[in-house]
């Protein structure tokens, strides 16, 4: 079975501030080091990458209904 993210991605609604937390999560960067850059914390950051998960899981399990 091939799961493709990115058409996951593609198709959930992100907002600015998700696509650019992911982003610098996929590039390396820590999520402390995300949350000193956008100027909140580290579980801030870890939020965000949790709900862009859990968003993402929904969408290959059953379609996005958000």
């Amino acid at each position: 079975m091939i799961i493709d993210i990115g058409m996951a991605l593609n198709n959930i609604e992100l907002s600015h501030q998700d696509k650019i937390v992911l982003n610098d999560y996929m590039m390396g960067l820590s999520l402390t080091e995300i949350g000193k850059k956008y100027d909140f914390t580290r579980s801030n950051a870890d939020f965000i990458i949790k709900k862009i998960t859990k968003r993402v899981q929904d969408y290959l399990i059953g379609g996005d209904d958000n």
